[in-house]
């Protein structure tokens, strides 16, 4: 039988608990439900909480919160900007795909910058290209708004991440 390292008990064992804050339930099933599924991920993508811990864990958590505080109000503000643009039919809007070379070369960082670009409303990932280390992305903006304004707030969340995820 294989030994389970120390490091894959302490990182199930914290994200089962902010499973458990983030549900804000105490209940058996969700928890339940929680360590199934915080297990399958472990199992089925083991590089990825290893990838996670291997900054000192302050730190890390220090930088992944700066980026939540810098985040949650820039994804309020699309969503003001979007509401606005739906319901203000004078307002003429642009629909395009962009190509975002990122930097990132964590997997985790990765899907975290996809995310939260998909998060922001008005933009989708499309695709991932790793050969050649770009994102294509849908943009539903003003128009009037550059391309280059755009790629600028999408690369100003990346060197957020980059402090999270070098």
């Amino acid at each position: 039988m294989k030994r389970v390292p120390l490091r894959n008990i302490v990182v199930f064992l914290l994200l089962t608990t902010a499973w458990l804050v983030l549900a804000a339930s105490t209940e058996l099933v969700v928890a339940a439900v929680g360590a199934l599924i915080i297990l399958f991920t472990m199992i089925v993508f083991p590089s990825l909480h290893i990838e996670f811990v291997s900054l000192s864990a302050v730190r890390r958590l220090f930088r992944l919160s700066a980026f939540l505080v810098y985040i949650l109000p820039a994804l309020a503000l699309a969503s003001i900007r979007l509401a606005s643009l739906t319901v203000r039919p004078s307002v003429a809007v642009c629909s395009r795909v962009l190509r975002y070379n990122y930097q990132i070369g964590d997997r985790l960082g990765l899907l975290l910058l996809s995310v939260t670009i998909t998060l922001t409303p008005g933009t989708l990932v499309l695709d991932v290209d790793p050969q050649r280390n770009a994102l294509y992305i849908h943009n539903l903006d003003r128009q009037g708004v550059s391309v280059e304004q755009t790629l600028k707030s999408i690369s100003a969340i990346e060197q957020r991440l980059l402090g999270v995820f070098p």
